[in-house]
């Protein structure tokens, strides 16, 4: 059932359901927690309590989850409390001086209220809670739902701090940090982080931890779920906000685009960052906001973010990879789902949107990841060593672009995807007066489109000079409509190399640039042979035989066997590069 945090003065504030939800809290602060039903507000019952160290946890039925950090650190003397439901309309305050009583896995318990049964199935095979919260420990206060007290503090069910405040008491500010400020207690603010590697795995264990602009004060912390999301709420903090996300343990955290299996964060960190006003923000968290913060660290030096510099590194990291903005809600579409097999969502046929652009260009990162040997950090590095930023422009050096498009290629080497074609259109270097159109279609060269035609617009009648390889120039004019073209030569494929190269033009004032990737190679087929000497004696002759070898052609090709006029086809599997799937052979071909 919905949840909502509420306080005096203050607008209702909806809680995730299912969701932990991490506050940090400071003295002054009272809270109440309510259940939305048709439209009307109720106090949430079902509910567990334990103190967890300095925290107080408090956990529903269904599956939301609040802790509030420094708990027993800051509310002694009613400085700071929460109100739940009890046997009277006041409640039950919890206060930092409240009594705790049985110990169990989670902690020790400092109350519970709701129907027994749910309170049971809630306490699961924790043996302290399952004792505590059976029916004969339990008080009945006649409304037909239960309530544990602890001994130390069994008279306080009416000491309601709140009461008679009714839906305007629950939660206040979160106190601001040191380059952020408080709203005065007058706005609850959250952020809502979306992590993306691949596709979050339910079993992740990644934990985020929001801070202030100078990195120094925690404003609260949260677990990602299996959406890969997390809100935290941090009460009236305003000004930039930091999210740093690791990994807790040696799980799967998501599925990776290329190798389409289960993958550990390990020991990487991931950052975002972004500004609270008032309200909600949104946030995304990958490999290109952790370039973003990594540079913004350093354009700060010792000094906190401040909002501007925030905002145009944001803005530059995200010109420079063609995205509109690197946060917001809209969602990152990813080209697999946590299965590993092909994302349906993702659909590049009928025109790629913003959110599979930005998925498609993690996608190649995790390409180029793979090339590091899996290594997330290396791939991380080599952007941040190979990316300039001046104000809100961001440059990506000619090895980072290389990076991105052979690591396209190895996510996608089929090109079933077209990484390459979108990476190539999202990183060329245009302006009004002079670009590069897209080449042969999908910015991929094979063996039968090396004379393919360049074309371009730039400044009517001008001359543009082509750069296709190292000392390998070309000069082409314009027309009077400013439409020039180029038809390749076998001399610019050879003077260019394979892989990801650099198309270059260039007028007397302007220059363009686009990233394509050459593949005119052919593969090469090998067969080792199947049975000794290459013949087939009796004893081979009586049983089914295994033809194998290997290539060095693309994931997903076909390979097709003749045998003894016989033609099998079998598609060259992704899990077992560089090796021909096994073929049977029997005598009765």
């Amino acid at each position: 059932m919905p949840k909502q945090l509420v306080a005096k003065n203050l607008a209702p504030q909806a809680l995730p359901t299912g969701q932990k939800n991490t506050l940090k809290i400071s003295k002054g602060q009272h809270f109440r927690v309510q259940n939305l039903q048709e439209g009307q507000a109720k106090e949430a019952d079902n509910l567990i309590a334990t103190r967890q160290g300095q925290h107080l946890n408090i956990r529903y039925a269904d599956g939301t989850e609040l802790q509030f950090e420094g708990f027993y650190n800051e509310c002694g003397s009613n400085a700071c409390s929460v109100n739940i439901p009890g046997d009277r309309a006041a409640g039950y305050t919890i206060n930092g001086d409240t009594g705790t009583g049985a110990a169990s896995s989670s902690g020790n318990l400092v109350y519970a209220h709701g129907e027994q049964s749910t309170l049971m199935s809630m306490a699961g095979d924790d043996a302290g809670l399952s004792s505590a919260l059976s029916a004969s420990a339990l008080a009945s206060p006649g409304d037909g739902l239960l309530t544990y007290i602890p001994s130390s503090t069994a008279g306080s069910l009416d000491l309601g701090t709140l009461a008679g405040i009714g839906a305007g008491v629950g939660l206040a500010a979160a106190p601001g940090g040191d380059s952020g400020a408080s709203g005065g207690g007058n706005v609850i603010n959250s952020i809502v982080a979306h992590v993306q590697g691949g596709p979050i795995l339910s079993s992740n264990d990644l934990q985020a931890t929001l801070y202030n602009a100078a990195g120094t004060t925690v404003l609260g912390r949260g677990t990602i779920n299996a959406d890969g999301s997390v809100t935290v709420q941090i009460g009236s903090y305003t000004g930039v906000v930091i999210v740093k996300v690791v990994s807790t343990g040696t799980g799967l955290d998501y599925m990776d685009e290329t190798t389409h299996t289960g993958k550990d964060l390990g020991s990487t960190a991931l950052y975002s960052m972004g500004e609270i006003v008032n309200g909600t923000v949104y946030l995304n968290v990958n490999i290109l906001t952790s370039l973003a913060y990594s540079k913004a660290i350093a354009a700060a030096g010792a000094g906190p973010l401040t909002t501007s510099l925030v905002s145009s590194i944001n803005a530059a990291v995200a010109e420079a990879f063609g995205l509109p903005d690197l946060q917001g809600q809209s969602t990152v579409i990813t080209t697999v789902d946590t299965s590993g097999s092909s994302n349906s969502a993702y659909n590049q046929n009928d025109g790629v949107s913003s959110a599979e652009k930005y998925g498609a260009i993690l996608a190649a990162l995790s390409g180029a990841d793979a090339n590091n040997g899996g290594n997330t950090q290396a791939t991380l590095t080599t952007l941040i060593n190979n990316f300039t930023v001046s104000g809100s422009n961001g440059t990506l050096t000619d090895a980072a672009l290389s990076t991105l498009m052979t690591g396209a290629q190895t996510a996608d080497p089929g090109n079933s995807q077209t990484l390459i074609n979108v990476i190539s259109g999202s990183t060329a270097q245009t302006s009004a007066a002079l670009r590069i159109n897209d080449i042969a279609g999908d910015n991929t060269l094979n063996v039968a489109e090396q004379g393919s035609v360049i074309t371009g617009t730039g400044v009517a009648n001008a001359t543009v000079t082509l750069t296709l390889g190292t000392g390998n120039t070309h000069a082409v004019t314009a027309d009077a409509s400013g439409n020039w073209s180029y038809t390749l030569q076998s001399a610019d494929i050879t003077a260019m190399g394979e892989g990801a190269k650099t198309i270059h033009a260039s007028d007397d004032t302007h220059e363009a640039s686009r990233k394509i990737h050459i593949d005119t190679v052919a593969p090469t087929l090998a067969i080792s042979t199947p049975i000794s000497g290459g013949y087939l004696n009796d004893a081979e002759d009586e049983n089914s035989l295994s033809i194998a070898g290997t290539s060095s052609g693309a994931d997903g090709q076909t390979v097709t066997v003749n045998v003894g006029g016989t033609v099998k086809t079998r598609p060259y599997p992704a899990v077992a590069p560089g090796r021909l799937p096994s073929h049977p052979l029997s005598s009765k071909l």
